[in-house]
């Protein structure tokens, strides 16, 4: 009877195991207590969800069991992170996994359509299939993951799916052990800066995007000379991808210390933000400008995605300091992030380091009511001018802005829909609006 009992209790323990799981409650360190729920920093094989903004500082990490990274979620590492066998992360969408070492795979990293991955330096893979970007879900949400050094196989396998993206800032490579496949299914988009060399034998190149854009790209060589390896002919080059891939031209160039950022048109000094009562100033100062063409500034909120807010013309060609500023007048509430986005004449794109501003003040544009009802729209802005633009891009009213004449009546013949309401104000600068009418 005794030893029933102790069977019985020992059942129960490993079944409380296995679904014992911890979750972060609030943002700090992986070590405080204040992080987590029920008060202790997770310990062992164990579920760990991370929802907040967490950062572990304390050397080289072991993932022992699974790691989810769910929506709001940004952790950071500061040196090398292996995931053991047997153990997964999932980074899921909103969620953010920023790793300053090495990542070392021997079981599964899954990242999902909106999660994200950044490596600051090289990605090992062993023995099995164990890198997945992406799900093959279909949409147009990437998951998306940037490898700043080198990918590298030790006979492992990885798959950037439909819905993945991958940029390798070095090479990509793998040792004699064989069996390597490195598979872009269609629809997945891969840009890999430096080399790529396979030597084992067996070891296959695959890209299912079988027509342009080819979605592989390769900026060095390409070798892959085991015996029975298998290298596919639809891939290109940096220049194949500027011309064919201009979404993904764009994103690479967007990424943090992108490969592409190096010949292209200007050099910025600095770059600054900030919020007063009702607007946020962006001011920046270029060093030289070549070629150059006009800049595009850029927001995003919390969710990270940026979105245009105006243009401003460059100097063309200048070997002096050039200043510039931009004025925010419909700055978002809490966290603002901005970046700068510069436009050769040739329009090849450069995109600039991002600053953020935290804004809790009172914005100086009003376009209400929205949905508009009845066809009567009032502008409260300082802007001098208003264009509804449809979404065929024509424009469909234009009308000064005074302080005696704030309102607006929209025309019969705009068709109900979802229009841009784009203010300019005398110093040129522009906002833009989404405008629903009824």
């Amino acid at each position: 009877m005794k030893f029933y009992a102790l069977l019985l209790t020992g059942l129960i323990f490993i079944a409380s195991s296995n679904v014992y799981a911890q979750s972060t409650v609030a943002d700090g360190n992986w070590t405080s207590s204040a992080t987590w729920s029920g008060g202790n920093p997770p310990n062992g094989w164990t579920t760990i969800n991370v929802s907040h903004d967490v950062a572990y500082t304390s050397g080289n990490y072991s993932v022992q069991g699974t790691l989810n990274i769910n929506n709001g979620g940004y952790l950071t590492y500061s040196n090398n992170v292996t995931i053991t066998g047997g153990s997964t992360i999932n980074v899921y969408n909103g969620g953010t996994l920023d790793i300053s070492g090495d990542l070392i795979l021997n079981s599964n990293l899954r990242i999902f359509p909106g999660g994200r991955v950044i490596v600051d330096g090289s990605v090992h893979i062993y023995n099995s299939e164990y890198l997945h970007v992406g799900d093959n879900t279909g949409g147009t949400t990437y998951a998306d993951m940037i490898i700043k050094t080198n990918l590298e196989y030790h006979g492992g396998r990885a798959n950037v799916n439909s819905n993945g993206r991958l940029a390798v800032y070095g090479n990509v490579s793998g040792n004699s052990n064989g069996g390597t496949v490195f598979r872009v299914r269609d629809g997945g988009q891969v840009y890999i800066d430096g080399d790529m060399t396979f030597v084992g034998g067996g070891d296959n190149i695959i890209n299912e995007n079988d027509t342009e854009p080819y979605g592989l790209y390769v900026n060095g060589n390409v070798t892959n000379s085991g015996g029975g390896a298998t290298t596919t002919a639809n891939k290109g080059d940096q220049q194949d991808m500027i011309d064919t891939n201009p979404a993904f031209t764009e994103w690479v160039a967007s990424l943090p210390d992108s490969p592409l950022n190096g010949t292209l048109p200007i050099e910025l000094l600095s770059f600054s933000a900030n919020a007063s009562t009702n607007s946020v100033a962006l001011l920046w100062t270029t060093a030289m400008e070549e070629n150059f063409d006009f800049f595009t500034v850029e927001r995003a909120g919390a969710d990270l995605q940026f979105k245009a807010l105006g243009t401003l013309e460059g100097q063309g060609f200048s070997n002096a300091p050039v200043d510039y500023q931009f004025s925010d007048k419909v700055p978002l509430q809490g966290v603002n992030y901005y970046r700068l986005k510069a436009t050769d004449l040739d329009g090849t794109v450069e995109y600039h380091k991002v600053v953020s501003v935290w804004f809790t003040g009172t914005v100086s544009t009003q376009i209400y009511p929205n949905p508009v009802i009845d066809r009567q729209l009032t502008v409260n802005s300082t802007a001098a001018h208003l264009q509804i633009v449809n979404s065929m891009g024509q424009t469909v009213l234009t009308q000064p802005i005074t302080e005696n004449r704030k309102q607006v009546s929209i025309p019969q013949h705009v068709q109900s829909g979802v229009h841009i309401a784009v203010l300019t104000f005398l110093d040129g600068t522009q906002e833009k609006h989404t405008l629903i009418v009824q």
